[in-house]
């Protein structure tokens, strides 16, 4: 089986997310914390879940 992947955690999206507010502007806050979690728990899950062989990390940062 191949080595686990490092996944996003949510603060590190949401400090990358003040980080590029800062540099180019646009609207802070979040809309819903179980969103976030869902879109970072897509990931994840393909990963263990999708059939052989293992998505590469296109389709992961797509996912």
């Amino acid at each position: 089986m191949p080595d686990l992947p490092e996944f996003l955690e949510p603060d590190a999206v949401l400090f990358m997310h003040d980080q590029a507010l800062k540099e180019y502007g646009g609207t802070d806050g979040l809309k819903s914390e179980n969103l976030l979690q869902s879109a970072l728990a897509r990931a994840e899950n393909r990963w263990h879940y999708d059939e052989a062989p293992r998505p590469d990390a296109a389709t992961m940062a797509a996912t």
